[in-house]
């Protein structure tokens, strides 16, 4: 998990915990398909709420804790969850804090792979061009026309 986020040894911690996190709530085939916490509460767990880990998180900061030219929001690194809390548990490289926040937009798609397409090669395909039979006025009046020019306009105010 460290290796693919991108992130040090320093975060082994949060991938040992959201391990743990995730595999409490995939079912087992010991249980008969059911999950740890199903078991142990009796309700379904929610994984609506599952993100990447190791994705980039934006966290929105507060109008108090801004001035009128600072960014809405920080970027953060998502490391986890916490229990009992709403929130994610994030990372913020700039201050090296940990922060717990629900108000955030994650971007979890960082790298986009781009494979490089080899075209193949043209297949020659041969065809003949009938001429259709046409009335020659209408020849005629095509070549006459002259290409109309449009003009620029205006706004009137």
């Amino acid at each position: 998990m460290l290796s693919g986020a991108g992130l040090g040894q320093q975060f082994w911690v949060e991938a040992v915990e959201i391990t743990c996190y995730l595999v409490n709530k995939s079912p087992s085939s010991a249980l008969e398909d059911k999950t740890p916490q199903e078991v142990w509460t009796g309700k379904k767990p929610s994984l609506s709420h599952l993100r990447v880990f190791g994705c980039d998180a934006y966290v929105h900061v507060p109008k108090e804790k801004q001035t009128k030219l600072d960014s809405k929001s920080e970027k953060c690194i998502f490391i986890g969850y916490k229990d009992g809390l709403k929130g994610y548990k994030l990372c913020n490289p700039a201050t090296r804090k940990v922060v717990y926040n629900q108000d955030v937009v994650f971007r979890e798609v960082k790298y986009v792979i781009k494979r490089e397409v080899q075209p193949k090669e043209l297949e020659k395909i041969d065809f003949e061009l009938k001429e259709e039979e046409s009335d020659s006025a209408t020849k005629e009046e095509s070549e006459e026309e002259e290409p109309q020019i449009l003009g620029l306009r205006r706004s009137v105010r």
